[in-house]
């Protein structure tokens, strides 16, 4: 069954995910950008929700990343993913990646986030990231949007070449989860691709606005329907 990751951006957004039937809270600033960090104090507080909770945290974009204390603010975090928005033309990015994985502290694993819209976040290729993430021995992979006024994952990139970076990805050992302004009316062709997760905010906020507030009836509604394409025949 595919998993439901909803990002929130504080303790009573991330309680209102778990009630809804979340299996991943995953924390993020929307207003920072498409990986905007909030700061380490909300990670500890939603953290301390849910010792069994999956639990993961955007970090923002690699080149403004400071490394500094980034093994104590993260301890506890099961997930970090940092965005490699305007890395395209600096192979650095490379060694700054690697050096993200090493500070990590035990327990927490790096996610490798490929955005498909990469040419309007001056991004590396999805093969170039897949094939960084397999040296680095990555084991998990996001496709993501960068840019949220541009529409979907599915209006960035076609559902072939999902399916082939998908397989990919798979290939290298990695487990996939899929994102990029979901909505409940193209779940559909998302869990068509078997993702093992799905990432959704916008969809699980009051009015399904991505600056809005993350709702239990959402959630719920999200989970629902969820498990009743998991179980279609079709699928």
């Amino acid at each position: 069954m595919t998993q439901l990751l909803v990002s929130v951006r504080d303790v009573r957004e991330a309680q209102a995910a778990l009630v809804g039937g979340a299996d991943v809270i995953d924390i993020k600033e929307p207003s920072r950008g498409p990986l905007g960090a909030a700061s380490p104090a909300v990670w500890r507080r939603v953290r301390a929700l849910s010792p069994t909770a999956l639990v993961s945290a955007a970090l923002g974009e690699l080149k403004s990343l400071d490394l500094h204390n980034i093994a104590q603010d993260v301890q506890g975090l099961d997930y970090v993913k940092v965005g490699l928005a305007g890395c395209a033309r600096h192979s650095s990015w490379c060694q700054q990646w690697q050096a993200l994985r090493d500070a990590l502290p035990r327990g927490t694993q790096l996610v490798a986030v490929v955005y498909a819209d990469a040419h309007a976040a001056d991004a590396p290729s999805c093969e170039m990231v897949l094939e960084m993430a397999a040296v680095l021995g990555l084991r998990m992979l996001l496709f993501d949007t960068y840019d949220k006024h541009g529409g979907d994952v599915f209006a960035a990139q076609s559902m072939h070449m999902l399916r082939v970076y998908m397989a990919m990805a798979r290939g290298f050992g990695m487990r996939v989860a899929l994102a990029g302004s979901l909505r409940i009316s193209t779940l559909p062709r998302a869990i068509a691709l078997r993702p093992d997760i799905v990432a959704v905010r916008g969809a699980a906020c009051a009015g399904q606005a991505r600056d809005g507030r993350v709702v239990r009836s959402q959630v719920a509604l999200l989970r629902k329907e969820l498990r009743r394409l998991g179980t279609s025949p079709n699928r």
